[in-house]
């Protein structure tokens, strides 16, 4: 049998001991809190400046209206080699694209009464809505040489009855308007990091 003998050892210095402790513990202590500051995210908000409006500040008719919108523009090039005609007519009977088809979505999204017009090299499509409560007034100008667009939009635009006869008039008002910036999912992420 082998026999195990035990044996207390006591420290040289207890006091000498305890303070050594605690002074490692405080040193822990510090260099955790440095670290911490060091890997605090910044916080990222996307910037939009005061002729811009984000489409986190739309409500969901409206970024439903602005998605939409944006896919629309981004097949424009390929819808118009295949077709002449993209009025807001043949867009809603012939192709049934959306906002433009007069569907359930249309009825739930204020009914938007929409109209197309040229002007310079722009093509703009005009959208009012029915229902100012449930959604505001969309603009698509898509650059008819480069297939470039910009989304705007205003909650009421009072003065487009008045406006509508004159193209160069309507444009320039329209243009006037806050541009929609997309919150995309890269932005989601550049915030989650807080770069």
């Amino acid at each position: 049998m082998i026999i195990i003998k035990k044996e207390l050892i006591k420290p040289a210095s207890p006091k000498s001991e305890t303070i050594n402790i605690i002074i490692t513990i405080i040193l822990l202590i510090l260099f955790a809190g440095i670290l911490l500051h060091f890997t605090n995210t910044k916080h990222y908000t996307k910037s939009v400046t005061s002729t811009q409006i984000s489409s986190i500040d739309l409500n969901n008719e409206e970024i439903s209206i602005f998605t939409n919108l944006g896919l629309f523009a981004q097949d424009y090039k390929d819808l118009k080699s295949d077709n002449k005609d993209l009025s807001p007519k043949v867009l809603d009977e012939q192709l049934f694209y959306a906002p433009f088809c007069k569907d359930a979505s249309w009825e739930d999204s204020g009914k938007h009464k929409w109209t197309m017009f040229t002007h310079e090299n722009y093509v703009y499509y005009v959208g009012i809505s029915s229902d100012k409560n449930i959604a505001g007034d969309f603009f698509l100008v898509i650059n008819a040489k480069t297939f470039e667009y910009k989304i705007r939009y205003t909650k009421n635009f009072k003065d487009y009855d008045k406006l509508s006869n004159n193209k160069e008039t309507l444009a320039h008002a329209i243009n006037q308007f806050k541009e929609i910036v997309a919150y995309t999912g890269d932005d989601l992420a550049k915030e989650t990091k807080g770069n």
